[in-house]
């Protein structure tokens, strides 16, 4: 092994550089963790501003690829730089599910010709059942861009081990983090139980959507409706005004009760390890 002074072009892992550009990935994927979803499931005008987000973001994690390689890692308390052995230990971890993430779907279908950008080829597709095919694998294909999801785990432990905080903020801070957690996963089941909807809109003669008389509302309009579902349904609350018509609807809807029933056990242990540690300054004291 060598040690970090024997080679300075490589980054130490814990450093300030490397720290503010994982932090940065990670405000990246939690963009990504709410768009994507979105994208998938609703038809909406993304715009040239998210657009151009989106090339940002792209070029990002392939820089990121790079970067990995120039950066090294703690090996039983050893702090490894040699280029060749970084590279091996990258290769053996991170760097498939990186790759995956990170390889640009989207340019090379556009160069394809395939785009659902909805522009002028729209009345083209709307004539041929083969390209909306081609269309929703395109959208359904981003999913692999949620592999990344993985990562946030490793990096706010980075962040919480570079960052002293007294037991309160500590306590607060994982409150927030917990709540965050619930919001994402009530956004997937959200997204998820409106495209179960839209899919089955034309092939079957009635929807939640169709039966709340949505079908030809705004994205915005439906997605507070799916979200809605999604927390009444979490909390157990379930008003019943929205509720499955279909048979692939009332499997999702048991799933996700399945689903919520160990979120709400972790949410409740994970609630009562907090305020344990809110009052554990107190108690020390007295």
């Amino acid at each position: 092994m060598k040690f970090l002074k024997k080679n300075r072009l490589v980054l130490p892992p814990d450093g300030r550089v490397r720290l503010t550009w994982d932090l940065l990935g990670m405000v990246f994927i939690l963009f990504e963790v709410i768009m994507i979803p979105l994208q998938i499931s609703f038809t909406f005008d993304e715009g040239e501003f998210l657009s151009v987000f989106a090339t940002v973001i792209d070029a990002f994690f392939i820089s990121d690829l790079v970067l990995n390689f120039n950066t090294g890692y703690y090996l039983r308390g050893n702090l490894v730089v040699d280029r060749s052995e970084i590279a091996s230990n990258y290769l053996k971890s991170w760097f498939v599910l990186d790759f995956l993430a990170s390889f640009p779907y989207t340019y090379i279908l556009d160069a394809a010709g395939v785009s659902d950008s909805g522009d002028g080829s729209s009345s083209r597709v709307s004539q041929s059942t083969r390209i909306i095919r081609i269309l929703r694998f395109f959208r359904f294909i981003r999913v692999i861009r949620l592999i990344r999801v993985l990562k946030l785990k490793n990096m706010f432990g980075k962040l919480e081990s570079f960052i002293s905080l007294s037991p309160a903020l500590n306590a607060l801070a994982g409150f927030l983090r917990l709540s965050a957690i619930i919001l994402f996963i009530a956004h997937w089941i959200a997204c998820i139980w409106h495209l179960i909807g839209d899919l089955e809109f034309g092939t079957v003669g009635d929807t939640w959507i169709i039966r709340l008389d949505m079908q030809d509302a705004g994205w915005s309009s439906r997605y507070v409706a799916s979200i809605y579902w999604a927390i009444t349904t979490m909390i157990t609350v379930g008003y019943g005004d929205i509720i499955p018509v279909t048979d692939f609807e009332r499997i999702y809807v048991m799933f996700t009760m399945l689903l919520s029933s160990g979120i709400f056990a972790y949410s409740m242990n994970s609630i009562n390890a907090l305020l344990t540690g809110w009052n554990s300054e107190n108690e020390e004291f007295k």
